[in-house]
């Protein structure tokens, strides 16, 4: 039976730099006026933004009125974050598979098109189902000439969120909505898809109980079996070890 391996998810996360910050941002800049109500995001929730890279999304989450925490893995980009983006609450250096560290810490954990969607993502929204609401994803679809979405993301995000949601017991939804938001200059009313897992007390206990497992290494057989079903989603062969 396989778990992921949490050394090697870690190892590979480690180091990660950005060297150009100029003129960088997310794919789209939102600027819609009911950004939190698409969202499912109440003014003064307490947000974890995990790989927020240059924090458009993070940031305009924030101005709408919620309670934001920044991190990211990257050293650089965390620094770069702390003298260029205001408005935060907490700047934090974290791979997102140690956050949040304390249960109900945090309403929500989110992310625009956070990278590690076969790597560490799947335990960073574990993690979502120790807050007080669950996890929210955002991506951006990008579509080739014949209408269909190019890239990984749009396949591994759903999966993700009915996977967790199947295994805890959590209700999610996906939802295809219109943002107004800045691409490339331009003011367009864009579609993006929302990726949400809604938490729960039973959710949040198994959760709990098999992050412990995962990261303490005492792994009892309901929790193995659990796991098991996350490492279906690490599809490289060193992120996953036999037990």
């Amino acid at each position: 039976m396989k778990i992921p391996n949490i050394p090697k998810i870690a190892k590979k996360a480690e180091g990660r730099k950005v060297e150009n910050y100029k003129f960088q941002h997310n794919a789209t800049i939102p600027s819609d006026k009911d950004l939190l109500g698409k969202l499912g995001i109440k003014r003064g929730d307490k947000v974890l933004s995990i790989a927020t890279y240059y924090g458009d999304w993070a940031k305009a989450i924030a101005k709408a009125g919620a309670i934001v925490d920044y991190s990211d893995v990257s050293k650089s980009m965390v620094s770069w974050a702390k003298r260029n983006l205001k408005g935060f609450g907490k700047y934090i250096c974290s791979d997102y598979i140690y956050l949040p560290k304390k249960e109900q810490e945090y309403d929500w954990t989110f992310t625009f098109e956070a990278l590690g969607v076969w790597q560490g993502l799947p335990l960073a929204y574990l993690r979502s189902l120790l807050n007080k609401k669950g996890g929210i994803l955002v991506s951006f679809p990008r579509l080739d000439e014949h209408g269909k979405p190019v890239g990984g993301k749009e396949k591994v995000y759903p999966q993700l969120i009915k996977i967790l949601g199947k295994i805890y017991g959590a209700k999610y939804k996906i939802k295809h909505l219109y943002f107004f938001a800045s691409r490339h200059g331009d003011l367009v009313s864009a579609k993006h898809v929302i990726y949400a897992i809604l938490t729960n007390s039973k959710a949040r206990k198994l959760a709990r109980k098999d992050i412990e497992a995962l990261f303490l290494g005492k792994i009892q057989a309901d929790s193995r079996k659990r796991l098991n079903k996350i490492a279906t989603l690490l599809i490289r062969p060193e992120f996953v070890k036999e037990i």
